[in-house]
């Protein structure tokens, strides 16, 4: 329980502050005042050096400030009692300036001003103008950056990658970071003006101090030199260290790179992954021993030390791989009952990229469910889990995406790197983006915020694989829809949350199913379905479709169309994917000519289109070049034919690859907005 609030401490603390300023301060105070400092600068760093991101240390920038201030207002109490020196001794403001002035000066007044020279350059020159720098520039970038990240946000949250909440907190996080780094970037100018400021009390100290011992207390003008410049570089270097700190810590914080680790830990991690770099250090070192004229002794220990540290982090890894191989091998060779049945999802990654990929920051896992639950919201289908595995078999930097135990598809990572996309005309081209085939190349992480500023699309390897993971996903529909995901599904409508809805669905399956139509037969007609993209979210209708197809005698793909006929509204709007204005392609009246010509099938069976192998592929080409020119056209464009020969379109459609909506006059409907633009002409 708290006895006293945090913020009338700090205003009580800000007020004596401001006090000092209008009167005289004791030197036990000053004292005081100077160890706070001290203690403050300090405090800051180890924060600095502790935390994780820049980001993180959001009270940064009013820290600083507040040490700043106080220190400012000890400076000029120290300065108050510098100037009354000539009357009350070199001990007039205090033990702690009067120690630094004897530690640092005790083997002369010339080298305690050399060295606070140093100090003060160093302080001026390099942390304070650097650290400066530095903010100002991240505070640039941020603003810069900030349009494109709310775009990737937008897109995340688009593609179901991410939920609202979660696009939520994203912009609430944004918006903290854009503050910190502007306000970071104003308290930078603060610390190069406290800079400035120790440079002229250091003057006002030095030549005003000389002054009053010379005219206001009769001292000699060597012996007043000699007392206030003692003083005068005591307090300096007092106030001198801790803004040197200060600026210290503030160019650490701006200096910390993407990766969210403490700077031990981040240092270690760097020279761990490029532990060959010690072993030069050490080559190098024990060369200079050797160099006549070198002391020999501290260059063999660097050597060696530097020998002792590349030897402890080459053994740092391997003992974990084993015993992870280890613990892996018993795992398969105790549960050997486990490889009886495959993965509905499995991505298998290699070794080197399972690191990066599978460690618990990466967020990997976490982005998958709202992965699965844009797929439900879409196409009303429940997918089953992923899991993720390493795969010793696997070449480097390769992961493979597995359905049902057999491989759909494949793509390459570059560890910690990012993708980015390029144009067609780009002369960078490295590889391919693994769903759309366009040209990308990958480039180091740390220029992942200077190439989205240049325009370009820029993906991590996370979000690489998620993107192949939702076409895979998208495009093999039908097939992640079996038996155990249908009961699956069946469980979950009737689990809803709304009581009045779950109970209207458990009503309607309990009366159709398996009374009126099996499982099996509602299977295909879904897989029917979700072959070509259409939900089943409206899961009501598609049973009442179903059952009046049972009962009318349509069975295996002639159930499948009339079920389409009846839920139109969902096909029309899978084929239309949400454009508001859709032109339709038709074939040549002789192609149905063709088709019925080419029929064949046994009395009493289904029939089928058999048509010659040139005419086929005349079809085929004629199909492509329409696709084609709907593609570079930017509109939405579907294949209307009768419903007699849709199926058999779609086939021919699949067999060359061509991704073009087929749909039947029958399922238009009277309140399509459809335009005709176009016939697939007979001709050769």
């Amino acid at each position: 329980m708290r006895v006293i609030d945090s913020s009338i401490i700090l205003a009580t603390f800000a007020a004596l502050a401001f006090v000092s300023l209008l009167m005289p301060m004791p030197s036990v105070l000053l004292d005081l005042g100077m160890a706070i400092s001290f203690s403050l600068a300090i405090l800051i760093l180890s924060l600095v050096l502790l935390t994780p991101s820049a980001s993180e240390f959001i009270a940064f920038p009013q820290f600083i400030l507040i040490s700043l201030i106080f220190r400012v207002y000890i400076n000029i109490a120290s300065t108050k009692l510098i100037l009354t020196a000539g009357e009350y001794g070199e001990k007039v403001a205090g033990q702690t300036l009067y120690g630094f002035a004897s530690f640092v000066m005790g083997e002369g007044l010339h080298i305690g001003i050399v060295v606070f020279v140093i100090f003060t350059l160093l302080n001026f020159l390099v942390l304070s103008k650097g650290s400066s720098r530095m903010a100002e520039v991240s505070a640039r970038f941020s603003l810069d950056a900030m349009p494109g990240k709310q775009m990737a946000i937008d897109a995340d949250l688009a593609s179901g990658a991410i939920t609202h909440e979660d696009a939520s907190q994203r912009r609430d996080s944004l918006s903290k970071e854009s503050s910190f780094y502007g306000a970071l970037d104003g308290v930078a100018k603060f610390v190069k003006g406290d800079a400035v400021l120790g440079l002229l009390l250091t003057a006002i100290n030095l030549i005003i101090g000389v002054g009053f011992g010379v005219l206001t207390y009769g001292m000699a003008l060597g012996e007043s030199l000699k007392l206030y410049a003692f003083l005068t570089i005591g307090d300096g270097f007092v106030s001198q260290i801790p803004s040197l700190i200060i600026s210290f810590a503030t160019g650490l914080l701006l200096a910390k790179g993407p990766d969210r680790k403490p700077t031990s830990n981040a240092i270690a991690h760097q020279i761990r992954s490029r532990k060959e770099v010690l072993l030069a250090v050490s080559m190098v070192c024990a060369a200079l021993a050797l160099v006549p004229g070198l002391p020999t002794i501290p260059f063999l220990f660097v050597s060696g030390s530097a020998a002792a540290m590349w030897f402890y982090a080459s053994q740092d890894i391997e003992p974990e791989l084993e015993t992870s191989n280890e613990q892996d091998a018993e795992i398969h060779v105790d549960k050997i009952e486990d490889l009886l049945e495959a993965d509905d999802i499995l991505i298998k990654v290699s070794g080197t990229i399972s690191r990066s990929l599978l460690r618990a920051d990466s967020g990997i896992e976490q982005r998958i469910r709202p992965l699965r639950m844009h797929i439900a919201e879409k196409f009303g289908l429940l997918i089953p889990q992923v899991r993720i595995a390493e795969d010793s078999v696997l070449r480097d930097n390769i992961y493979e995406i597995h359905l049902h135990g057999a491989k759909v598809a494949w793509g390459e990572l570059q560890g910690n790197d990012v993708l980015v996309l390029l144009d067609q005309a780009d002369g960078r081209e490295g590889t391919r983006d693994p769903v759309y085939g366009a040209p990308a190349k990958w480039y180091p992480s740390l220029e992942k915020e200077e190439l989205a500023l240049s325009g370009f699309t820029v993906l991590t390897g996370e979000e690489v694989l998620l993107t192949h993971l939702m076409d895979v996903a998208t495009n093999n529909l039908d097939t992640l829809m079996t038996a155990k995901t249908l009961k699956q599904t069946l469980n979950s409508l009737v689990r809803q949350s709304d009581p009045v809805k779950a109970e209207g669905i458990k009503l309607c399956l309990s009366d159709a199913i398996p009374d009126k139509i099996p499982n099996e037969y509602l299977l295909d007609i879904l897989k029917g379905l979700l072959s070509e993209g259409i939900s089943i979210r409206g899961f009501s209708t598609i049973l009442d479709a179903a059952v009046e197809a049972k009962s009318s005698g349509f069975r295996g793909e002639n159930a499948v169309e009339f079920v389409r006929q009846r839920i139109n509204l969902q096909v029309l709007d899978a084929a239309f994917d949400g454009a508001h204005d859709t032109q339709a392609i038709t074939l040549d009246p002789r192609w149905e000519d063709l088709f019925s010509q080419s029929e064949v099938g046994a009395t009493g069976q289904p029939s089928f289109v058999a048509i010659q192998p040139e005419e086929l592929k005349r079809l085929s080409a004629r199909l492509f070049e329409a696709a084609s020119r709907s593609t570079r056209s930017g509109l939405s464009v579907v294949l209307v034919v009768s419903a007699k020969r849709r199926r058999y379109l779609r086939s021919v459609l699949d067999a060359s690859q061509i991704k073009l909506p087929v749909v039947s006059f029958e399922e238009l409907g009277s309140g399509a907005n459809i335009k005709f633009k176009d016939v697939i002409p007979f001709d050769a």
